[in-house]
């Protein structure tokens, strides 16, 4: 069996026998592949390990007006995508495939050099709003964030684009509530973050694997390392599509609202 990484124009190509089992394989295509993402954006295969475990995008608090509720943002998407795979044997390469381009559009927004558009609004029945940025290599979308923020709660979307299809679309649900610690106060100043992450890997417009862990935030104490957290494997919607994915169109065409 030769299973490929490939890099740009370039193709590599590793030997793996037959006699290995998946799991095997899957350790050789997981390190691999780091070692090889490392050297081609030029750090060290420890170094970038470390790093991936640790970096995460800065985001903001969303603005409100004086008199609205505290509107809160989602958590930034991880660097890289990690966890364990339980698919079948072929489509490990799918997998691996897909984690080496959000790698890459991940790179590309690092540095800036994808084309940005970006619509706010308001709802209407409700004191929150949300955004809707849109991210274009050249006329090419590659991925859109969707975020709406209400009064006690918020949802994220993240959807990443290769050839105008999703290959990965994260999700992050979430609301708050007043709380706090042993012996705090009822001064309404600790709050409590209930969030549940949801990651689909799409082929073809079909969920391959979903990912979900759940969370919370105490105001009061350090922010949990959510990428040490595991991942709960769902299988009730593989083979189908992307539940939201009625949406997808209009967002692309910005059409958004709450």
């Amino acid at each position: 069996m030769l299973s490929t990484i490939q890099i740009n124009e370039n193709k590599l190509y590793i030997a793996i026998p037959k006699s290995w089992n998946s799991k095997t394989k899957l350790k050789i295509m997981r390190n691999y592949s780091t070692y090889v993402f490392c050297l081609v954006v030029g750090f060290s295969p420890f170094s970038c390990e470390q790093k991936s475990s640790s970096d995460s995008q800065t985001v903001d608090n969303q603005e409100v007006s004086e008199g609205e509720a505290a509107v809160h943002k989602s958590q930034p998407a991880p660097k890289t995508l990690t966890g364990e795979v339980d698919v079948a044997e072929e489509e490990i390469d799918i997998i691996e495939q897909i984690r080496a381009d959000y790698g890459a559009t991940m790179e590309k927004l690092d540095k800036g050099s994808l084309k940005k558009e970006i619509k706010k609004f308001d709802c209407d029945d409700d004191p929150g709003g949300g955004t809707l940025t849109r991210y274009y290599n050249g006329e090419a979308i590659e991925m859109l964030e969707y975020s709406i923020g209400y009064e006690h709660g918020w949802i994220s979307q993240k959807i990443y684009f290769k050839k105008e299809v999703p290959y990965f679309i994260f999700v992050e649900e979430g609301y708050w509530y007043f709380g706090g610690g042993e012996g705090a106060d009822d001064s309404g100043e600790n709050t409590i973050d209930d969030i549940t992450e949801t990651r689909y890997y799409m082929e073809s417009g079909k969920v391959i694997q979903e990912l979900s862990k759940k969370y919370l935030i105490k105001s009061w104490e350090a922010k949990p390392k959510v990428n040490e957290i595991p991942n709960t494997k769902v299988t009730e919607g593989l083979g189908k599509p992307y539940p939201q994915a009625e949406t997808i169109p209009k967002l692309l065409k910005a059409e958004v609202g709450c």
